[in-house]
């Protein structure tokens, strides 16, 4: 089932995450290659979100750091996810209850949040259009920012 949340919503299963995903590409350069309008956000498959304990967990750690990065910058709001119902134990090994996630070998960029109830936040955050990034991002604000994001990502798969 397809279902829409805040990346803010949805919990990390791991406390660390690979720096790259199975094709190379760095997390961290996937964020700027959206920020650069290299990279849609539609171009990023969903992720799956399993329901436990009435909290969601993620079983696309790297993507969902992703999508909270583009969301602690104001440059979505809400996703797109598959909620299924597996739940992988031998993957939850996150200590911090799925709070944070740190990439491993690269630099961390901002992606918590100050609380749990995090709902009105994302659906409260009207200031998603990408000319307003390089403002608010100073790590990329030499990045040319050349087209508008929806606050929600709609994917097409």
């Amino acid at each position: 089932m397809i279902v829409e949340l805040a990346p803010s919503e949805i919990r990390f299963m791991h406390d660390t995450i690979r720096p790259q995903f199975r094709n190379g590409k760095g997390v961290n350069q996937v964020i700027e290659d959206i920020y650069k309008g290299v990279t849609k956000i539609e171009d990023i498959p969903r992720i799956e979100v399993t329901k436990r304990n009435n909290k969601y967990y993620s079983l696309s750690n790297r993507r969902l750091y992703v999508f909270r990065v583009l969301q602690k910058r104001k440059f979505l709001s809400r996703i797109e996810v598959f909620l299924v119902t597996r739940w992988e134990e031998q993957k939850y090994t996150t200590k911090s209850d799925g709070e944070s996630v740190k990439v491993r070998r690269d630099k961390t960029l901002p992606h918590t949040f100050d609380n749990l109830s995090r709902k009105k936040r994302a659906d409260s955050s009207n200031n998603c259009t990408a000319a307003s990034l390089a403002n608010a991002d100073p790590i990329f604000a030499s990045s040319t920012v050349v087209s508008k994001s929806p606050c929600v990502a709609n994917f097409n798969r």
